[in-house]
């Protein structure tokens, strides 16, 4: 769903690795998916988001991000315009739409 999502809304995955890094079994299901989403046409950023000690995940605790999948919709000047957990249970359709309804309400 994610990749159907990304051709209509470009899209940003972040990446919660520990200190070692990503694991070679997760890179490759990570380009997989980025080979996918650009093949269907669509847009998708990878953020990896390093353990760091004391401090934890930096950019999942900035957006007190508690679940995953997580879903923040920032506007055009980088304010959180809506957040959905477990959005894969929702059709495309709904998703779109409630994406758009929550860009004209941060407008």
């Amino acid at each position: 769903m994610v990749g159907e999502l990304s051709r209509k809304i470009p899209i940003a995955v972040i990446v919660a690795t520990g200190e070692a890094g990503i694991l070679e079994v997760e890179r490759s299901r990570l380009i997989e998916f980025i080979e996918k989403v650009e093949g269907q046409h669509g847009s998708v950023f990878v953020l990896l988001d390093r353990w760091v000690e004391r401090k934890g995940f930096e950019i999942v605790q900035a957006y007190r991000v508690g679940r995953s999948p997580t879903f923040i919709l920032l506007d055009g000047k980088g304010v959180i315009a809506g957040v959905w957990e477990e959005i894969l249970l929702t059709k495309l359709s709904d998703v779109v739409d409630e994406v758009h309804a929550a860009l004209q309400g941060a407008n």
